[in-house]
């Protein structure tokens, strides 16, 4: 297992590639950053080229953290984006599971 971390900033959309030696990804949790609140955050997620998927919504003072559970297979690109105030960033948190691992115990 090794551990993964981004930051997504409005506007800017990040885009993760899969890769066979670091295995899948897991993403567990989704966490307002340090700044200016102004309002809602939404962190949406596009497999390759499908329609994109609300992830979570994060408000500040009120739901700054979200834990998540998902896992992405999928050998195509992903790109999450954050929507929402360009003053507050978005970080996602997770872990890369090795082949040999299936995510159960």
């Amino acid at each position: 297992m090794a551990f993964w971390g981004t930051e997504l900033v409005a506007g800017e959309p990040v885009t993760h590639v899969f890769g066979k030696s670091r295995g899948r990804l897991r993403i567990c949790k989704a966490t307002l950053g340090v700044g200016l609140a102004e309002g809602r955050s939404v962190v949406q997620c596009r497999i390759g080229d499908k329609k994109p998927i609300l992830l979570c919504s994060l408000r500040p003072y009120n739901t700054e953290s979200c834990s998540v559970d998902i896992e992405f297979k999928e050998e195509e690109k992903v790109t999450f984006e954050a929507i929402g105030p360009t003053t507050t960033s978005v970080h996602l948190a997770g872990f890369y599971l090795n082949n040999g691992t299936d995510g159960e115990r």
